[in-house]
């Protein structure tokens, strides 16, 4: 059975803002927060993070999984409008740090 929480958490991962760096890790951007809330962060993490709530229903874990799988595989954000995206935030300390790691010059 596919509860009410386990629907809103796939459709967040859906619809999370990730881009893959040149380095193979990520960076994520909160649009409702409008910062950056991960740099350099392999997907591992994410994954983590994620399969950790769902430990108690195979079921759940399993779409679960199938949704990061498909996030990453087909779901990234292209690296230019994460740029543009972190270069629009109306304050984000660690705006040059993630720009360069998005453009590869961080590794």
């Amino acid at each position: 059975m596919i509860t009410r929480q386990l629907q809103k958490d796939i459709e967040y991962i859906k619809n999370e803002i990730i881009s893959k760096q040149p380095n193979g890790n990520y960076t994520k951007f909160s649009l409702v927060d409008d910062f950056i809330a991960f740099i350099n962060e392999p997907k591992e993490k994410s994954y983590k993070y994620w399969t950790s709530q769902y430990k108690s229903s195979e079921e759940e874990l399993d779409l679960i999984t199938k949704t990061l799988d498909e996030k990453f595989k087909n779901g990234l954000t292209p690296i230019e409008k994460m740029i543009k995206y972190i270069q629009d935030a109306r304050w984000e300390p660690e705006r040059d740090r993630a720009i360069k790691y998005l453009k590869g010059e961080l590794k």
